[in-house]
């Protein structure tokens, strides 16, 4: 894998910039009902403000706390994250996107660097079926391994050259912005649990997987070739 290292405030930067990228348009939509509230007396007017407001709110809501667990520090140092919380702010950031989420995810916790892989990997399944289709997000768990596998199918299932390069070769994103930063993010996360991510496309179909790097290594110490990033 080629070098990632990124200076750590030019890191935090552009997540900064990303999740304000996410919740800027529910935010904006909450402002707008407020104004219209302000201003206008009209009764369908009026509610049509309250209900944009309360969906906006919702919407805003949801991705700050997908947010938290995919990019924060939810937990603490060694913490771990229960699915089941992880699995419901997953539905609620997919709730107003085209996605559909099957979460099949049989593990009941899973240490906080493995979590915020899974949802990060979630986040480019995600992206990758923009005309709309369903995700499915498994994970298990046992005393020497993790394996996730996320599945996406829609549409022109496709991932973005741009992520995709990232993903599968290690290379830095070029430019690297607030939006390239994201799957630079995930593979970091990768190299830091100690696991190693796969990605392949099939027709309208993208499978991204991980799994713990430990036990699928050479004796050279270096991934087996069925589990390195490609």
């Amino acid at each position: 894998m080629n070098d990632l290292d990124i200076d750590p405030l030019e890191l935090a930067a552009l997540i900064g910039s990303r999740i304000c990228h996410d919740i800027i348009s529910p935010v904006g939509a909450i402002t707008n009902g407020l104004e219209v509230l302000e201003e206008e007396k009209d009764e369908s007017m009026r509610e049509f403000a309250m209900d944009l407001i309360q969906k906006s709110s919702s919407q805003a809501s949801a991705k700050l706390q997908f947010a938290r667990l995919a990019f924060g520090a939810s937990g603490g140092a060694g913490a771990e994250i229960d699915m089941v919380d992880a699995g419901r702010c997953a539905a609620g950031f997919l709730e107003r996107e085209k996605a559909d989420l099957d979460w099949q995810v049989n593990a009941p916790m899973l240490g906080k660097l493995e979590a915020k892989l899974l949802l990060n990997l979630l986040m480019i399944a995600a992206n990758s079926v923009a005309r709309g289709g369903t995700i499915h997000v498994t994970a298990e768990r046992d005393e020497d391994e993790t394996v996730m596998r996320i599945v996406a199918e829609g549409d022109r299932a496709k991932c973005a050259a741009g992520v995709r390069e990232v993903i599968t070769t290690g290379a830095k994103p070029n430019p690297l912005d607030a939006h390239s930063v994201q799957p630079l993010y995930t593979v970091l996360l990768a190299r830091e649990s100690n696991m190693a991510i796969t990605a392949s496309e099939e027709k309208n179909r993208v499978v991204l997987g991980a799994r713990s790097a430990t036990k699928h290594t050479d004796d050279a110490g270096q991934p087996d070739a069925e589990t390195v990033i490609r």
